[in-house]
């Protein structure tokens, strides 16, 4: 929802949010792309599971400016920023987001923070940096989970008269319930999800349909707001070469 003038009522707005989403998906079909929507599952659990599932060999670039994928950063799993327009490793990671913390304990740092863009609240007063600061093993490269990190909390406790780790432990649940909320690394799923989760990835890829695609951007009047289709397309006809080979190759086409 959006706070301009534009809707008489929420309801008419809504209406229109509705028909747009309708809409973006006959755009979508219309170019090499696989979507999944899977009911009652987040797109980040999806991707989540996506990239510690794959097969061995495999690179996935994720495309987000959502820092939550960070901590699936690996040596085949890389994050494009479209803002920053870098690909993110774990070396940019450390550099650029992290506090130089190693992209496997980036979740557990955020915990201390919470995420406002999702309405969890951290602990008060211990924020990122500081998190950093009371426990520099976030740095290493060993994954550590919540459990690991009390038992850290209580061995400095016994040498720090710092009055932040009893605070932390005083207010550990916090702790616990961001990380289930926020890693994307051990995503659960219902069977009936990844039953529709492997039909979509097993799928074929679709065509690249230009002449859909000009028709739909001609009816919605969309051809002088997007400057240098031509070189999209080059892209999508690319992907669609791929595409007719894979197709081929599975007796589709």
């Amino acid at each position: 929802m959006t706070n301009f003038n534009f809707f008489d009522s929420p309801e008419a707005e809504y209406r229109s949010l509705t028909n747009q989403s309708a809409r973006l998906h006959k755009y979508l079909n219309s170019l090499p792309i696989t979507q999944i929507q899977i009911d009652g599952l987040e797109a980040d659990d999806v991707i989540g599971y996506l990239a510690t599932r794959k097969e061995k060999g495999d690179e996935i670039i994720i495309l987000s400016t959502d820092k939550d994928f960070l901590q699936l950063i690996n040596d085949e799993v890389f994050l494009y920023n479209p803002i920053r327009k870098i690909l993110v490793d774990e070396k940019i990671t450390r550099e650029l987001f992290s506090e130089d913390m190693s992209p496997v304990n980036f979740v557990l740092g955020r915990c201390f923070d919470g995420d406002k863009s999702d309405n969890i609240e951290g602990i008060k007063g211990v924020g990122l940096k500081t998190a950093v600061k009371l426990f520099p093993e976030l740095k290493e490269s060993k994954r550590l989970y919540p459990h690991d990190l009390l038992e850290l909390c209580k061995e400095k406790m016994k040498k720090s008269t710092l009055g932040s780790y009893k605070k932390i432990i005083e207010n550990f649940d916090i702790i616990e319930r961001n990380y289930k909320l926020m890693q994307l690394d051990n995503v659960s799923l219902e069977p009936h999800q990844t039953k529709i989760l492997k039909e979509a990835m097993d799928s074929p890829w679709r065509l690249f349909r230009y002449y859909n695609l000009s028709k739909m951007l001609t009816e919605d009047k969309m051809w002088k707001h997007l400057r240098g289709i031509e070189s999209y397309s080059y892209t999508f006809s690319r992907l669609h070469g791929k595409s007719m080979i894979y197709n081929r190759e599975s007796g589709l086409i």
